[in-house]
Formats: C-alpha cells, structure tokens, sequence
C-alpha cells in the first residue's frame, strides 16, 4: 500500500525477480495482447524457462520452440545479418530454422534460409577469419542473400504469421 500511495509500483517491479504468474503463458494472456506484442511477450515468457543444458527443455511443445527460434533468428538476422548470425550461433540451427519457419506457415522466409544454409556449408564459416590487416572492407557472402530476406517482407508479414500461428495454436503455448 505505501509503494502504492508515492507511485513506486510500476518502479519497484523493475527490481524484483520475475515470478512465475510473469512467466507463465495463459489464453487470456494470448487474447489480451496485441498483435504489435504477441510474439515478443511470448518470446520473453518462454526464454527464462530455458534452463536446461539442451537449448530448448523437453517440455517445450513444437509450437514454443518454432516461435521462439524463428523470433530469435529474425531479431539476430536484421540486427547482424547472416554472417554474424551463423558465427554468433555456431551454425547451431542449420536446416532448423527453416523447418520451423515452414511449420509456421512463413514458407517464402524459409526458402530464404534455405539458401543462407547452403551458401554457409559452402563457405564452411567457422574456419573463415577475415584479414583484419586488409584496408579493403570485407565482403560479406551474404549480402545478397541478406537483402532477399529484407525483400521477403513485402511478401509475407513474418510478425503477423506469428501472431496467427500463435492464436491459432493457444493450448499449445501454455505454461
């Protein structure tokens, strides 16, 4: 009542621990956000319950795992690109990704990846080190492949699908 009284609720939150009511996933939850939301706050949920020494715990549903990967790729790819995103992630989702990209229903996305993916097995990437003591910027092996993944989007809404699979999917996404 007193944090209430001097509006130190909202700053007080900041500091305490997640709970587990801010970590669990419910339909009203799923109804209630927006669209412009869903799949961060379903992302942010899902992240603290990676706890286990595999990247997803085996109580992840198929749904849970596809939404979180494929927000996670999107993020890392439009902030990094794909040479950064494959040395980042140690080519840990090959041939991964665009299975759940598919499972999603992001088909155009997932032949994007698909390409990315074997342009990387070409390049073999994780025994590429570009010559620091080159003046001449490194070229990136991707940038092509990059810019039909920014293309991508004019043709499918990579959020909206989320959000769709999501709300059509809810009893899957529960915690």
């Amino acid at each position: 009542m007193f944090s209430k009284l001097f509006g130190l609720s909202n700053i007080l939150k900041n500091f305490i621990p997640k709970s587990e009511v801010e970590r669990s996933i419910s339909i009203s939850l799923i109804d209630e956000t927006p669209d412009e939301k869903l799949a961060s706050v379903i992302y942010d949920r899902l992240s603290p319950n990676m706890v286990t020494a595999d990247y997803f715990p085996a109580s992840f549903s198929e749904s849970q795992k596809a939404i979180h990967l494929v927000f996670e790729m999107e993020g890392r790819i439009n902030m990094d690109g794909f040479d950064l995103y494959y040395l980042n992630t140690q080519a840990e989702f090959l041939d991964i990704l665009p299975a759940a990209l598919r499972y999603i229903g992001a088909e155009k996305f997932a032949l994007v990846l698909d390409e990315a993916d074997a342009r990387y097995r070409k390049l073999n990437l994780l025994k590429y080190v570009p010559d620091a003591s080159s003046v001449e910027p490194p070229i990136d092996p991707f940038e092509e492949i990059y810019n039909k993944f920014r293309n991508t989007y004019e043709f499918e809404d990579l959020e909206k699908i989320q959000v769709n699979f999501i709300r059509a999917n809810k009893a899957e996404f529960l915690i």
